[in-house]
């Protein structure tokens, strides 16, 4: 599926601290933005830098197409 796809994309970019809790979150809500990725992950305590924030946003819209 689309979902497990993306749930790999997003393990093996290997982002520090990222857990299965997060990478749900991200597969809910499917930002596009840097921005957005850092807003889906707000409540939990995962620090993300902008790079690893636009990675996220990119393997996600990349899966979108």
């Amino acid at each position: 599926s689309k979902a497990m796809e993306l749930k790999k994309k997003i393990e093996e970019l290997g982002i520090p601290r990222m857990k299965q809790e997060h990478i749900r979150k991200l597969l809910d809500v499917l930002p596009t933005d840097s921005e957005d990725v850092k807003l889906a992950l707000n409540s939990y305590s995962v620090t993300l830098t902008n790079e690893n924030a636009v990675k996220i946003a990119d393997a996600i819209k990349q899966n979108k197409k």
